[in-house]
């Protein structure tokens, strides 16, 4: 993925949405409570709104990482990533209310910082 279309991924998340309701964060954490549902029973994903979780989970981290925003390390799979937004979702009720971009970019950025060299170090 090249700088701008990266650009217009994020952007595209940003826009305001007609129908804001859907697309917070109550209505993300009702998908992915069903991704990891269906992922617990037979480790894979069935549902439509299941595959929209970790779909969306995915074009949001993939976009981020390649702004540098995210480094996410080898090895995590598609079952911890949705597991780190619900537990992100628990720990701040007073945010579902919002966008759930926001929420995901917060969830995962926190989750998985990228490290600036020489920051931090003694």
């Amino acid at each position: 993925m090249n700088a701008p279309l990266a650009f217009l991924v994020i952007a595209f998340f940003l826009l305001p949405e007609a129908d804001a309701e859907r697309h917070d964060a109550n209505s993300l954490q009702a998908d992915c409570r069903e991704a990891l549902e269906e992922m617990d029973a037979t480790g894979r994903i069935h549902g439509a709104n299941a595959g929209f979780c970790a779909g969306y989970l995915h074009g949001i981290t993939d976009a981020l990482s390649f702004c540098g925003k995210l480094c996410i390390p080898s090895g995590v799979d598609d079952t911890q990533g949705v597991r780190i937004m619900m537990k992100f979702f628990e720990d701040h009720p007073e945010r579902l209310h919002e966008r759930r971009f926001h929420l995901v970019m917060d969830a995962m950025t926190k989750a998985f910082p990228c490290k600036m060299p020489g920051v931090g170090a003694k």
